[in-house]
């Protein structure tokens, strides 16, 4: 069984795996996940018979895999325990990857392995206490506190949380032209909403019927901007709220604990109301201004940073995205991206889509 990303490739162990073990015995930590007991940071290297204890546990274990990385064994990940909750566990030796992102790149892998290929509605994990950096890449994967056992820290992520940041990846907003729509789709858009504002009701609602029978041919949630009501009476994923456009609590009792609701945000605040109000994501912006609201005044970055940093809930980057500008949200600490102007205002959508997804991909 192998699970492939775009850097790292998770996969049963091999024999030759054993030729790391110098470098993986330097770090205690990796070294007590893979099963073989306590040992002082400052060993060289752990004895053969820890080496062969560490084969047999990680290739026994069904759902247990070395993280390869540059054609050799960096690490390796577990998923423990049977049913619908598993127990999650990532090791990698050498702190330098680390920081350039293998650990939240295999732990991707791992949840999506966990819950589209095996049906879970649960993982869970257990941070030791020193584990600041392992505490930040679980939170960037989705992952929230749950508690705490000692003076480790525990954190678990649903079934329904993945699959939301997973569709916020790229969040195309649309005024309701079916065609552009169809196009935005096919190029990968992963989540639409519907922006028509100040239509009469029943067109609103022809109009959202007409675009939902587009997104259902593609198996994409879409979410009505201002309108709970609408969203229950077409069955819509969801419905989004801006700022003055409806109590969060009335939208969140129409629409009942399985839909999707949105917030905007503009302020810590305002983004700490809109997640105790029962929002399950934010949109925050403008962060580079927009052509679609008027209104909008440019958010300074460290204060979207702030946002992002401030709630357990996704945040959306929104207003003014662009191919040319994604990449300077780098490290933000959002989950994925809403874009109007970026997507149907573009010459060819269907390709804006799919260069925007890609691009989105990288800076996650």
């Amino acid at each position: 069984m192998r699970v492939t990303g775009e850097r790292v490739l998770l996969r049963k162990p091999k024999r030759s795996d054993i030729a790391d073990r110098q470098a993986i015995g330097r770090n205690g930590e990796f070294v007590r996940m893979c099963g073989g007991g306590d040992m002082s940071a400052g060993a060289s290297h752990p004895p053969r018979a820890f080496w062969r204890k560490w084969y047999r546990n990680i290739r026994r274990e069904r759902h247990g895999f070395v993280i390869e990385y540059e054609g050799r064994c960096v690490g390796a990940v577990k998923l423990r325990g049977s049913g619908k909750s598993r127990s999650y566990s990532i090791g990698i030796f050498d702190p330098a990857l680390w920081s350039q992102g293998l650990g939240t790149e295999a732990t991707r892998l791992m949840l999506r392995h966990g819950f589209e290929s095996l049906g879970l509605d649960c993982i869970t994990l257990k941070v030791l206490e020193f584990n600041a950096r392992g505490i930040r890449c679980y939170a960037k994967c989705g992952f929230t506190p749950t508690g705490t056992r000692d003076t480790d820290t525990l954190m678990a992520i649903t079934r329904r949380e993945y699959e939301l940041r997973r569709d916020l990846l790229l969040y195309a907003i649309s005024d309701g032209n079916l065609d552009a729509i169809e196009a935005a789709l096919r190029g990968g858009a992963i989540m639409l909403q519907l922006r028509a504002k100040g239509l009469p009701n029943e067109e609103l609602l022809a109009l959202a019927r007409s675009v939902k029978r587009i997104t259902d041919r593609y198996g994409v949630p879409l979410i009505i901007n201002d309108r709970a009501d609408i969203a229950t009476q077409i069955d819509a994923a969801g419905a989004h709220l801006g700022l003055g456009d409806g109590d969060l609590c009335a939208a969140r009792a129409l629409l009942g604990p399985g839909k999707i609701l949105g917030a905007t945000a503009r302020s810590v605040e305002q983004a700490l109301a809109a997640q105790a109000a029962g929002a399950d994501y934010l949109g925050s912006g403008a962060v580079f201004g927009t052509s679609t609201k008027v209104d909008a005044v440019p958010m300074p970055l460290d204060l979207f940073k702030e946002i992002c940093h401030s709630v357990s809930i996704p945040v959306v980057a929104i207003g003014g995205i662009d191919r040319t500008n994604i990449a300077r949200l780098k490290g933000c600490g959002m989950a994925g991206f809403a874009i109007a102007s970026g997507i149907f205002e573009a010459t060819d959508v269907e390709q804006a889509v799919r260069e925007l997804r890609e691009a989105a991909r990288h800076v996650l």
